[in-house]
């Protein structure tokens, strides 16, 4: 939220460049600041060289349970995970065979344990802490999940798109400007744990689509685009842009 002195200082005709992280966040800004949008340039997120060209993940043709990695700290605010834990006892409720496993720094912790508590998904939901090697603790499992409130561009999402993982995120940011549900990932609303559960329910009915949906966003090297022209998430920082 912008206060009153920067709204201010946002509002002046001289500011001749706004940068943020998402062309939500964009238009956001355009609706309080007349033709702020067309002052605005967006840096996102991209993947490093090692990381593009890391090889996609192996996974099985037949697998008899969902292992659903998040990465992220633990917050719930900004993050989340009140959604993805309603999401798992929602999969318990339904008996469907799904495990949990989230890597993080654990700034809402207790209040994540409370929550874990109370649905009783203490043998589902696994929580690993800050994990020195995440590469290793995402090829365990089989389905990435993204259930922040607010994001830019995600590190996370990027990586397991490009490992080929199927994916489910919330709307957030512009994940449905460079990805289609659900070609690329299944993309849910915010705060609706029971979309999430369906598209878990989704995967486990047509894993070989959920598969192939995960092998269409494999981002090419150097520049982040893939062969698919829907599929630009990745551009380079426009200099020339801050500069102008």
């Amino acid at each position: 939220m912008i206060r009153d002195g920067r709204l201010i200082q946002f509002r002046q005709q001289a500011v001749r460049r706004y940068i943020a992280n998402s062309w939500y966040s964009c238009e956001l800004l355009d609706e309080i600041i007349p033709c702020a949008l067309e002052r605005c340039s967006v840096l996102h997120n991209r993947l490093g060289e090692a990381e593009i060209v890391a090889p996609l993940v192996s996974l099985p043709e037949r697998v008899e349970a969902r292992r659903v990695m998040m990465v992220g700290n633990i917050r719930k605010a900004l993050k989340g995970y009140d959604t993805a834990l309603a999401a798992a006892a929602i999969c318990k409720e339904r008996g469907l065979p799904v495990e949990c496993h989230i890597a993080g720094r654990g700034d809402d912790l207790a209040q994540f344990e409370t929550i874990r508590k109370s649905y009783g998904l203490e043998s589902t939901v696994h929580y690993a802490r800050e994990v020195a090697n995440p590469d290793s603790f995402i090829r365990r499992c089989n389905v990435f999940l993204l259930t922040s409130r607010v994001e830019g561009m995600s590190n996370a999402l990027l990586e397991a798109m490009n490992l080929g993982f199927p994916r489910i995120s919330t709307r957030v940011g512009d994940v449905a400007r460079f990805a289609t549900d659900p070609r690329h990932l299944r993309i849910v609303p915010n705060n609706a744990p029971t979309a999430i559960a369906d598209a878990l329910t989704s995967f486990l009915t047509n894993w070989p689509e959920a598969c192939a949906m995960g092998g269409r966003a494999r981002v090419s090297p150097l520049y982040g685009n893939s062969a698919e022209a829907s599929w630009r998430p990745v551009t380079s920082n426009q200099r020339s842009d801050l500069e102008s």
